[in-house]
């Protein structure tokens, strides 16, 4: 196996990222990797917090609280089923921005050896009509990536 010394999660806040959360976590633990959650936003508006991250056994804010933001409150859930596992770093970041751009942009900057994103099973015809953001990236992502269907 290749040893991945950061791992990048694509998640979403807003349906269920579980089978993302516990693959990105299992394979964090195996590599000792650092792990960064991401979530996307496509639409703007969100103003709550836009890192959290894992230390001394808690979810810690960047600023603020996280109780009037449910986006960043299910970010903090997925980083407490994670802290457990003591891994040398464990962020959640919320940001804004068309998702293949972003995903590939994040990957540059935080040198990720691996993108984990979800991907909805979709007909043939939805895909060719709405497009796919996993097929998109598989293009352009400068890394391994593992797509995991739900």
């Amino acid at each position: 196996m290749i040893p991945f010394k950061k791992i990048l999660a694509a998640v979403q806040v807003d349906s269920d990222s579980t089978q993302v959360v516990d693959l990105a976590g299992a394979l964090a633990t195996w590599n000792q990797a650092e792990l960064d959650l991401i979530h996307v936003f496509e639409t703007p508006g969100y103003e709550g917090p836009r890192k959290l991250t894992w230390q001394d056994g808690q979810v810690r804010c960047e600023a603020g609280e996280l109780a009037p933001w449910r986006s960043a409150q299910a970010m903090a859930r997925m980083l407490e089923r994670l802290g457990p596992l003591g891994l040398p770093s464990l962020r959640g970041s919320m940001v804004y921005g068309v998702v293949e751009d972003t995903l590939v942009e994040w990957v540059h900057h935080q040198g990720s050896g691996l993108l984990i994103i979800g991907s909805h099973r979709h007909s043939m015809l939805e895909g060719m009509i709405t497009g796919d953001v996993a097929k998109e990236l598989l293009r352009t992502c400068p890394c391994p990536m593992l797509v995991v269907p739900h």
